[in-house]
């Protein structure tokens, strides 16, 4: 995972020194017989955890903010795609939070057609919308007959058990007593307290 804030200045030039450290990461990944996904994990217009932080995405509001992005991947693409195709893919955003599916669907279809421009038969990593829950597959669309999509979804369940004192998880994020798996996570007058 890289974010816009890292690989990219306020001004929008690249950040070479990132750059150069990501070569490097993956680099370390191929020397050691590995796969990799480079993903956007986080853009300055769209974080997955904005609308629970009281922030706002722009990502699926403004078109600027959509260019912008596919802006980002062809200048990523640019620069991997020296990469074999069957070490290296891409994942256009991480966990898109878009208020209407549709919005990440064409959004979807647009950066695949953007990084197709370049790299017709690079690997691209599809997940839907809504943190890329299981859940929210039936409404995910992706273009037909490119058999170079892979797609992904992110499973968190138990959630409290996943997210085991994870900071951005509300009123569940102090708790450090035991938790437990399989089985009941915490024992009952645990939950009651909380």
């Amino acid at each position: 995972p890289t974010e816009e804030s890292i690989m990219w200045a306020e001004d929008g030039s690249q950040n070479q020194t990132a750059f150069e450290t990501l070569d490097t990461a993956i680099g370390w990944i191929h020397d050691a017989g590995l796969k990799t996904v480079v993903d956007l994990h986080i853009v300055n217009s769209h974080h997955f955890n904005a609308v629970n932080d009281g922030g706002e995405n722009t990502l699926f509001t403004s078109e600027e903010s959509q260019q912008h992005l596919l802006d980002l991947w062809t200048q990523l693409s640019a620069h991997l795609q020296k990469w074999d195709n069957d070490f290296l893919a891409y994942e256009i955003l991480n966990e898109a939070v878009a208020d209407d599916h549709d919005d990440w669907n064409k959004l979807v279809a647009k950066g695949i057609a953007s990084i197709r421009e370049g790299e017709p038969r690079r690997p691209i990593v599809v997940g839907s919308n809504m943190w890329q829950g299981a859940q929210t597959f039936p409404y995910l669309r992706v273009p037909e007959n490119d058999p170079n999509l892979i797609l992904s979804f992110h499973f968190y369940s138990p959630f409290y058990f996943t997210h085991y004192r994870a900071s951005w998880v509300g009123e569940y994020s102090e708790y450090d007593g035991p938790v437990s798996y399989p089985g009941k996570l915490f024992p009952v007058e645990t939950l009651d307290s909380l």
